[in-house]
């Protein structure tokens, strides 16, 4: 587990396998630990799994208007930037649906392809 700050936020994630990088985010309520039972592992696949803010071991929100679908896409970009991670195919459940479709459309060029699970309301 490696933490990476984002809005002074200390944000936990792992790494699993090599290959194309996969990032994927987890629904409200849940944690990276779900996240990687859901995928497990992928041959060719270097899939990453993080807790969103005020999730799992990820420190708690300080600021609630920063609960939004823009800033978590926002923190998803910060955890690839801590890896090096120029482009990845990303991916959610639920909430990390949600997440996944704004961070396509705050960062459409570092997007490889989307991967959608019972996607959450936008709004």
């Amino acid at each position: 587990m490696n933490p990476r700050k984002c809005d002074d936020l200390s944000f936990n994630f792992e790494e699993h396998g090599s290959g194309v990088p996969l990032i994927f985010s987890h629904g409200l309520g849940g944690n990276l630990t779900l996240m990687r039972e859901l995928i497990g592992p992928l041959e060719g696949v270097r899939v990453i799994c993080y807790d969103n803010r005020g999730h799992g071991r990820t420190s708690a929100v300080i600021e609630p208007s920063k609960l939004t679908f823009a800033s978590m896409a926002d923190d998803m970009a910060a955890v690839l930037d801590r890896l090096g991670i120029d482009s990845a195919v990303i991916g959610g459940e639920s909430m990390g649906a949600g997440i996944s479709l704004a961070f396509w459309r705050r960062h459409p060029q570092r997007a490889r392809a989307l991967i959608l699970s019972r996607p959450a309301w936008l709004n």
